[in-house]
């Protein structure tokens, strides 16, 4: 009688949780994502103010020591370390934006003052091809001659949707400024209000948690917030690393439109599996079929040295920052890639960090253990029949 009640526990426990992580796992992928669509300014000045606030604790203590009243001292810092912060974004936004509006005006303007001249070379592509292949049949030649025609085309149509869509989205920008100087000034009032009081409002919370709770929150925080932290800190180190190699090798080869093309290379090779190289060899390809063997021949040599150099880098840095072992990064990216595409490869290695995280803190302790003593009854019974 008393196995058959400890059964009962055992399987009761074993159904709450399963329906808390259920209620978890839509909370994760129904509530929380309105909620930061809803919050976005807000929940940003939190992640600012958390980041900042270490450092506004450090200078408030060493004035603390002076004859600066607390309060007072620490108001004035935080309004100054909000100002220094909302100018840094904002310089920063408008240089990489104009730069950007910039280059992709002048790149779509080029395309169509040199209509005639990538014409020609598209021609003199197909006139060297038809040599080299001069035994394929004459649908295989129309079929070149079609393909020709698409991809100029394709360009034509490229660069002036691009100009248009430039213009267009600048528009759409200014006019969009009234939502925007709404959400800046929501971002900038809850910044300094949270980075004010946020050593208060932690407290608060902390008071009203559990304590068993309250320390199983903060081991999964500290596991999760290394490894997610560690993850986006490799992407953009890698990320950063590729934008300065390829903007140094491009501006050093004088090749124009440097920083847009090192802008867009760099934020292809986030995209696992595909990198840097996906573009440079086939580009350099391209320009040695097209009789430009220099600049072929130094956009392969890129494209190769940086893929060299990535994967030896990339171990070092993904293992000091995240703590995560290849293999497992490997997996996450083939299993993201299998359930959503480019989005899973992103985000596959960032679950199985945080994946790693839950079963570090020890939250699922319990269950494991639950699950295990299922299996042991189980096996016993199969056992005895």
């Amino acid at each position: 009688m008393q196995t058959s009640s400890s059964n009962k526990k055992l399987f009761k426990r074993l159904l709450v949780r399963l329906i808390l992580a259920i209620l978890f796992i839509l909370t994760i992928f129904y509530l929380i994502p309105k909620v930061i669509h809803l919050l976005f300014p807000i929940i940003l000045a939190y992640l600012v103010a958390a980041m900042v606030n270490p450092l506004v604790n450090k200078i408030n203590h060493r004035l603390s020591k002076t004859k600066f009243n607390y309060s007072f001292s620490r108001n004035i810092i935080t309004l100054l370390l909000t100002l220094i912060i909302l100018v840094i974004i904002s310089v920063v936004i408008y240089f990489i934006t104009a730069k950007i509006v910039q280059e992709v005006i002048g790149l779509a303007l080029n395309i169509q003052d040199n209509w005639s001249n990538i014409v020609s070379a598209f021609e003199e592509l197909e006139t060297w091809i038809a040599k080299q292949v001069v035994i394929l049949p004459g649908p295989a030649v129309e079929l070149l001659e079609n393909m020709t025609e698409n991809v100029l085309n394709f360009i034509q149509n490229f660069s002036s949707n691009l100009l248009t869509h430039t213009v267009s989205s600048t528009g759409w920008i200014i006019s969009r400024t009234g939502t925007f100087s709404l959400n800046f000034i929501t971002f900038f009032l809850a910044l300094y209000f949270l980075m004010s009081d946020f050593n208060r409002i932690r407290a608060f919370f902390i008071e009203r948690i559990d304590r068993q709770l309250l320390n199983s929150l903060s081991l999964l925080k500290n596991s999760a917030l290394k490894g997610v932290v560690g993850y986006i800190k490799t992407q953009l180190i890698l990320a950063g690393i590729a934008f300065v190699f390829m903007f140094i090798a491009f501006t050093l080869y004088r090749q124009p439109y440097s920083f847009i093309i090192a802008l867009a290379l760099a934020i292809v090779d986030i995209i696992p599996l595909l990198g840097t190289i996906a573009i440079l060899v086939p580009w350099g390809a391209i320009e040695l079929i097209g009789g430009d063997s220099t600049t072929g021949i130094f956009l392969i040599l890129l494209g190769v040295s940086f893929f060299v150099f990535r994967r030896l880098v990339e171990p070092k840095v993904m293992g000091k920052q995240t703590g995560l072992p290849p293999l497992l990064a490997l997996i996450g990216i083939y299993a993201g890639i299998q359930f959503s595409g480019l989005w899973g490869a992103l985000l596959g290695p960032l679950v199985m960090i945080l994946v790693i995280s839950v079963f570090n803190s020890g939250i699922l302790d319990h269950t494991i253990a639950d699950l295990k003593e299922v299996y042991h009854k189980t096996a016993w019974l199969l056992a005895r029949n």
